[in-house]
C-alpha cells in the first residue's frame, strides 16, 4: 500500500473567504511515514514505555528528541538509529 492509500483526509465544508479553513483539515497519516512523533506515537512505534522515553530523552543534548515549546517530538529515524545501537535501555 503507498502513501496515497494511507493519507487521508476530512474537509470540513464551510469555507473561509474562498479558501479552506486550516482547522478543518485532518490528515491520517501512518506512524512509520512521519518524521516526528509524539511521546505515545513514539512508544507505541517502538515498544518502549512512554515513562521510560521521557527518561531518556530528558537531557538536553538527546540525539533524537526535538522540542516545540513544552512539546517533545521525537525525531523517528534517529529514535531507530539510536535504538539499533543499544544493549540495554
Amino acid at each position: 500500500m503507498g502513501l496515497s492509500q494511507h493519507l487521508h483526509y476530512d474537509v470540513d465544508s464551510k469555507r473561509q473567504g474562498g479558501a479552506l479553513a486550516m482547522a478543518d483539515t485532518k490528515y491520517d497519516v501512518p506512524v512509520w511515514h512521519k518524521t516526528n512523533l509524539t511521546v505515545d506515537e513514539a512508544a507505541a512505534y517502538c515498544g518502549v514505555g512512554s515513562k521510560k522515553l521521557r527518561e531518556m530523552s530528558d537531557s538536553e543534548y538527546c540525539p533524537f528528541v526535538l522540542w516545540n515549546g513544552n512539546k517533545r517530538l521525537f525525531k523517528r529515524k534517529k529514535l531507530d538509529e539510536y535504538l539499533a545501537e543499544m544493549y540495554s535501555i
